[in-house]
């Protein structure tokens, strides 16, 4: 039998062993951001769990302060060692941008999801609730440079997009790109801008993909900024991605552990499938970037957490805008899987930003709009 001390010192080494295992995870979860997935995949899934990793080491904290305090050092170096990826995805100030925002470039970026083109009514005919909703908000918002990912246009305009746009923009300035096209149906992204676009182009991604990136280089007064919009790979997960959780009493065990096994499997493909595109497309994105001749605004939907190769090669040198004067959690995705910040609005060192919002009021799409104040130091 254990007396009381040997039971206590017990749990502290199974406490003690558990403790390392969360540090070294948390401490993967970095190396995943500097790491590629074409490198070594795996790692991928780690910074995709960073959340997890920092709140078991901050739980581990208290508990060794209360029974030995150099032990709570260990979860204290490893989560000061990431600090910075803390910042991308919680923050407490924020920086309003107060009664000063005719000085400043309101930009906004937005994944429409098509503007829920084919949520259909039951006769199949469109239905328009969820673009009127998006195009109701634009309107109210009223950004002068606007970038839409996941962008639909019917060129016979039997569900209107790109008219309602500049109308309710009131400009001509729009420059879209369509990766695939289906008779009549368009599908890309795009930018519209209160301002003149005197020069815009595409990126092509190296794999055969719909997904893509645009710029285009705007006058601003006196100053030209090249604005891109970016949608790098998603993961493509369907409905049936997510029943593989289900249970249903009338199936056997057995059965039960085989669908798992085999749907596990299949959504595990689709996650390193979409990590080794997006490398490759955050690659040639950076690289465009680094060769622009004005300074620089990046939106769009990365597909990717703050914690992620992609990400972290995307930012390089530019400022968050979330991080800069953002408040709170920053989650822009609102579809079925958890939560992430996967959307950005990135800027030039020369450019401050403030007033950054995620308006999850909005829920017409599987996205929350974002958007900032951005103008040039002075």
């Amino acid at each position: 039998m254990f007396d009381k001390k040997n039971k206590t010192n017990l749990l502290d080494q199974i406490v003690f062993i558990a403790n390392i295992v969360a540090v070294g995870l948390l401490l993967l979860s970095y190396l995943s951001a500097r790491v590629s997935p074409e490198k070594f995949w795996i790692l991928a899934f780690f910074g995709l769990s960073y959340p997890i990793f920092l709140v078991l080491n901050l739980l581990f904290i208290p508990y060794w302060i209360i029974r030995n305090i150099r032990t709570s050092l260990y979860s204290f170096i490893a989560i000061i060692i990431g600090y910075g990826f803390v910042s991308k995805y919680f923050q407490v100030a924020g920086k309003p941008i107060g009664d000063f925002k005719s000085e400043y470039l309101k930009v906004m970026s937005y994944n429409v999801k098509l503007f829920d083109l084919y949520n259909c009514n039951k006769d199949w005919s469109y239905n328009f609730t969820n673009r009127n909703k998006i195009f109701d908000f634009i309107n109210e918002s009223q950004p002068d440079v606007l970038c839409l990912q996941e962008y639909f246009y019917d060129s016979e305009n039997h569900f209107v997009t790109r008219d309602s746009l500049t109308s309710i923009l009131k400009t001509k300035h729009y420059y879209e790109y369509f990766p695939f096209v289906k008779n009549i149906h368009h599908y890309g992204i795009a930018m519209f801008s209160k301002y003149p676009i005197i020069n815009s182009g595409f990126i092509i991604f190296k794999n055969i993909t719909h997904n893509s990136a645009i710029f285009s280089d705007i006058v601003v007064k006196t100053d030209t900024i090249r604005v891109y919009n970016a949608h790098l790979q998603s993961i493509k997960l369907n409905k049936e991605d997510f029943m593989f959780t289900s249970t249903d009493s009338e199936k056997n065990e057995d059965l039960l552990n085989s669908e798992f096994a085999k749907d596990s499997k299949k959504m595990l493909q689709k996650l390193k499938s979409a990590y080794l595109l997006r490398a490759n497309q955050a690659e040639m994105l950076h690289a465009h970037i680094r060769q622009s001749p004005y300074p620089v605004i990046v939106c769009g939907d990365f597909n990717d957490t703050p914690c992620s190769y992609a990400t972290q090669l995307i930012s390089k040198n530019l400022i968050d805008a979330f991080v800069s004067s953002g408040r709170g959690f920053g989650q822009t995705y609102n579809g079925k899987m958890p939560s992430f910040r996967i959307d950005y609005i990135l800027h030039d060192k020369i450019f401050e930003s403030r007033g950054y919002k995620t308006v999850n009021s909005l829920k017409a799409s599987d996205h929350y709009p974002i958007y900032t104040y951005i103008k040039k130091y002075e």
